[in-house]
């Protein structure tokens, strides 16, 4: 894939206060990327730290990030949204280099960005709409003519076989229609389902799924639910009520074990959940999201700041 080299539209902190950054996410980087973590936020700060969680460089880039930045391709994929006025956003997305360098922009995207498959090859992404779009001989995202349902994720299952993935869509409610959400698994170990509520992506925790759902029709406050889904069969094997754990955020995996984030970082081994740890952000300040890389777990608190992760809440 050929990228055109594009001046750079990120400013770094010689010319900034090097106040507490606003920061809302935090994701472990490759080792050849001369850092180990990455923490940005919404308002376009990104923060370099290493494995001894000293900061190492401050970058803030024009645009918002509303969404997970990617490591793509030894670089970096930034979905990024530009506010036109109070109705109308621009979308664009950047490849940045590990040190925060811009080396392509595709601006003008023919629809706004819900996922990006950036493990398959031509680059991809789904949007709002049900249409895929991928690059094409000429560096543009183009539709691939194939549509795929409302809020689509694909999820590559990394066995070697490039043809097999778990593909989900979210349900559809409105007046004019009525769908569940579904995911089915291409390949020789093909499967369907369609009894999920979630209306967020599926995520994929080593060989099961995760879909934060309402798994009944009626009462779906009572019954909301974190499903496991082995990958090789499509079937539910466990499930974690959610009204059980109010205090849960959000969740992330780690190849075989689910991850949830609130109050305390509980650590579960799939596909059973049963518990494994309990961790807390070092300082008694509540976990917004963790990164986990080959040698640790890190934490990044309301403050902006990056912690490692502790057994005592104090």
């Amino acid at each position: 894939m050929q990228l055109l080299l594009l001046s750079c539209s990120l400013s770094s902190s010689a010319t900034q206060p090097l106040e507490p950054p606003d920061l809302s996410e935090i994701i472990a980087l490759p080792e050849d990327a001369g850092a180990s973590y990455l923490a940005y936020g919404w308002d376009g700060n990104l923060v370099w730290f290493d494995q001894n969680l000293a900061e190492i460089r401050r970058k803030h880039y024009d645009y918002a990030i509303p969404g997970e930045i990617i490591v793509f391709n030894k670089g970096l994929l930034i979905k990024s949204e530009l506010k036109k006025n109070s109705e109308h956003s621009l979308y664009q997305l950047s490849y940045l280099s590990f040190s925060g360098k811009v080396l392509h922009e595709w601006r003008d995207l023919p629809d706004s960005i819900w996922s990006i498959n950036a493990q398959q090859t031509p680059l991809s992404y789904f949007g709002f709409s049900d249409e895929q779009f991928q690059l094409d001989d000429n560096n543009q995202f183009v539709s691939t003519g194939i549509l795929y349902g409302n809020n689509t994720t694909i999820m590559p299952i990394l066995d070697g076989n490039v043809d097999d993935s778990i593909i989900c869509s979210g349900m559809i409610l409105s007046m004019q229609d009525y769908k569940l959400g579904s995911c089915h698994r291409t390949g020789s170990k093909a499967w369907i389902t369609d009894e999920g509520y979630w209306n967020e992506s599926p995520k994929l925790c080593g060989d099961y799924l995760v879909e934060n759902n309402y798994h009944r029709p009626s009462n779906v406050r009572k019954n909301r639910k974190l499903i496991i889904r082995d990958i090789n069969t499509g079937t539910v094997v466990s499930e974690i009520i959610r009204t059980e754990h109010p205090f849960v955020n959000d969740f992330k995996c780690d190849n075989n074990r689910l991850i949830t984030i609130g109050e305390a970082v509980n650590i579960y081994s799939l596909p059973n959940n049963k518990p494994v740890a309990v961790k807390y952000c070092e300082g008694g300040k509540k976990a917004i999201d963790i990164a986990v890389n080959k040698e640790q777990m890190v934490c990044l608190n309301r403050d902006g700041e990056v912690h490692h992760l502790v057994d005592s809440k104090k």
